[in-house]
């Protein structure tokens, strides 16, 4: 499982988990998980979200279809954004990806994750260098997809000769 975590003494920040996975279907997609910071350690300058992990209202979870992996990848690419919904039964998740300008000349721009289902709103901001991570990772998700479809393509054209 790939994590990034964006702790802070306030003990107001969260943390990303994402990886690869199958839906009930067995296509590929990438779950993600988002969970609040629960606690700051001053003495050593950690934090924590493991007790959020599985807490009601302190963590939410997505799983990305492909389409969205891709969007994603145009977002880091082009520095754009990409918002959609997402809807499971009742739930609906509104979920965006967006590029943040640097705020000074010369700095590094950001990225901001966000997802929202009622009054549940999480978000995470990546810096370039991580989403340049995410993105290799979002690359490999296709890749691998792509080169599966392909086996069962040729297996079936295999099976008619």
């Amino acid at each position: 499982m790939n994590q990034i975590f964006k702790l802070n003494q306030s003990s107001t920040g969260s943390a990303l988990f994402y990886k690869m996975g199958k839906n009930n279907g067995g296509d590929n997609i990438i779950y993600m998980q988002l969970v609040r910071q629960v606690n700051w350690n001053s003495s050593t300058r950690t934090g924590s979200v493991s007790e959020n992990m599985k807490k009601p209202g302190q963590n939410i979870s997505i799983a990305l279809t492909l389409n969205d992996a891709s969007q994603y990848i145009g977002v880091i690419e082009n520095k754009s954004k990409y918002s959609t919904v997402h809807k499971n039964g009742d739930v609906m998740k509104s979920i965006s990806f967006s590029y943040l300008p640097p705020k000074e000349e010369g700095k590094e721009g950001a990225f901001a994750f966000n997802v929202s289902s009622g009054q549940n709103k999480f978000s995470i901001m990546l810096t370039e260098a991580e989403a340049r991570v995410f993105k290799v990772y979002l690359d490999e998700v296709l890749r691998h997809t792509a080169r599966e479809n392909i086996k069962d393509v040729l297996a079936q054209i295999k099976a008619k000769n």
